[in-house]
């Protein structure tokens, strides 16, 4: 299988063989077929996967007065229906789409219409900044069109999300190394091809002139037969008089430091960096499972951490004023809920974190996924007596 069939397989397209000259080649990618491959951002969105896995698996809680509030309209809009065309996890697959591959940044618009509040993420809009004021967003755009909001908005009455500010000059390093890495990953694979590409050229006794229609001829007995003959591994492929086929040789002694290898090794240090930029383990975005609890506790505070961080501060910025965030009123994205919890693995350390009044039974349940015990004293703070002092008291 050859570098370019690889590549159409791994991205899930089909790529159709170019005719260059006299030579007919069955395997090499027409140039605008090459440009279309953009490996720098495969490995973004493979990278964006794994952050919107885990933030959708990340509830929003609302706090009020400190103390964790049930049933608000903020938690139904961004834990349930955040509008009538989306679900959850794909308002939240959006929004990370624009804040960590296509923009590096988001907005959130917040509709009312007919006495219900709705969330949209927005995919156009024009920001103009106000020196000392809020920026003014104008022109938004909502499922393709900027009727649902006819009006400009402050930046009070939106959500923005900014990431470029604080993923460490991503966006910049992404812009600067992304079309090189493109431009040396193609002219690798377009080099490998032509060292192990098939071609033929075809002989005819009469030269290739006349009327159109004779040309026009031509052209249909080499789009429709040669074609595929030389595509196929079997076939049968008629002649006229005068024509005949010849396998074109391969110069392969210019290019035999070259071999899909090295086209791997662009491809892997492309991932490398942004694995490095985003502060993810390499071995999470290349799909290697040795070590993967440890890649997966660096994950979680490296890159979904700040992520969860910035829609949190957001979202309670905007929700909560200065005095009700003093009362404890905050919005949080809450991580703690990403990973998979065996309840046999876990089940000594959630004897020790209830014994040792770190956290309330129905605490622990929140974390295991399982619903609160409807008991008083499921909410209450327990002690074992390995916790009590030598007298029997209690540790003060």
């Amino acid at each position: 299988m050859g570098f370019r069939t690889t590549v159409a397989d791994f991205l899930g397209r089909v790529l159709s063989p170019g005719v260059t000259g006299p030579a007919v080649d069955s395997g090499a990618a027409a140039p605008e077929e090459l440009q279309s491959f953009r490996w720098m951002e495969v490995a973004r969105r493979v990278m964006c996967g794994y952050v919107t896995a885990a933030i959708q698996r990340c509830p929003v809680v609302v706090y009020r007065d400190g103390m964790r509030a049930e049933g608000t309209d903020t938690g139904w809009l961004w834990n349930v229906s955040p509008n009538p065309n989306q679900s959850r996890p794909e308002f939240v697959a959006e929004l990370l789409d624009d804040l960590l591959v296509s923009r590096g940044e988001a907005l959130v618009v917040p509709v009312r219409s007919g006495g219900v509040h709705r969330l949209y993420v927005a995919d156009g809009w024009c920001a103009k900044p106000v020196p000392g004021a809020a920026t003014v967003y104008s022109g938004i755009s909502i499922e393709g069109s900027t009727e649902v909001v006819p009006y400009p908005m402050s930046a009070d009455e939106v959500y923005h999300f900014d990431i470029r500010g604080v993923g460490g000059g991503w966006s910049q390093l992404m812009e600067a190394s992304s079309s090189r890495y493109d431009r040396l990953a193609d002219a690798l694979g377009t080099a490998v091809e032509d060292r192990n590409a098939r071609r033929w050229i075809m002989h005819s006794e009469a030269p290739l002139t006349g009327n159109d229609q004779q040309a026009k001829a031509v052209r249909d007995q080499v789009q429709s037969q040669l074609m595929p003959f030389v595509k196929h591994n079997t076939g049968v492929m008629p002649l006229f008089k005068g024509q005949s086929l010849e396998r074109a040789s391969n110069d392969s002694g210019r290019l035999s430091g070259t071999s899909a290898k090295d086209v791997a090794s662009v491809r892997a240090d492309m991932f490398a960096l942004v694995a490095s930029t985003f502060r993810i383990p390499a071995g999470m975005l290349e799909g290697k499972t040795a070590g993967f609890d440890a890649d997966l506790t660096s994950f979680l505070t490296f890159a979904v951490d700040p992520v969860a961080r910035l829609l949190s501060d957001e979202i309670t910025r905007k929700q909560c004023s200065r005095l009700r965030w003093r009362r404890g009123d905050r919005v949080e994205v809450d991580t703690h809920h990403v990973r998979h919890v065996d309840l046999f693995e876990v089940a000594d350390k959630v004897e020790k974190l209830v014994g040792s009044s770190i956290n309330s039974p129905n605490e622990i349940r929140g974390f295991t996924g399982q619903d609160p015990i409807d008991e008083p004293w499921a909410d209450e703070y327990q002690r074992t007596k390995n916790h009590e002092d030598a007298g029997g008291g209690e540790t003060k």
